[in-house]
């Protein structure tokens, strides 16, 4: 995320609370516990969203099943939008 530099404002928020971010993973339909985030509890189609996150847009090449708080993160902001 720190490398991307959109030239957002500082005050801008880039971190959300639990309680935020387990909504949206419902609506995903995650049947697992957050935190961590584990990507083979997602349906088929978010599953997808968030390989491509992880791979594309974070630069992880390896140990992509589970994601880290920042990469939930981004991921929910994607569905949020």
């Amino acid at each position: 995320m720190e490398v991307l530099l959109f030239g957002d404002p500082v005050d801008d928020p880039i971190k959300h609370s639990k309680e935020k971010i387990v909504p949206v993973l419902e609506r995903m339909t995650y049947e697992g516990t957050y935190p961590p985030m584990t990507k083979k509890l997602l349906h088929p189609y978010w599953r997808f969203l968030a390989h491509v996150y992880l791979v594309c847009i974070s630069g992880n090449k390896s140990g992509i099943d589970t994601l880290t708080i920042k990469q939930t993160l981004g991921v929910v902001a994607l569905v949020e939008s």
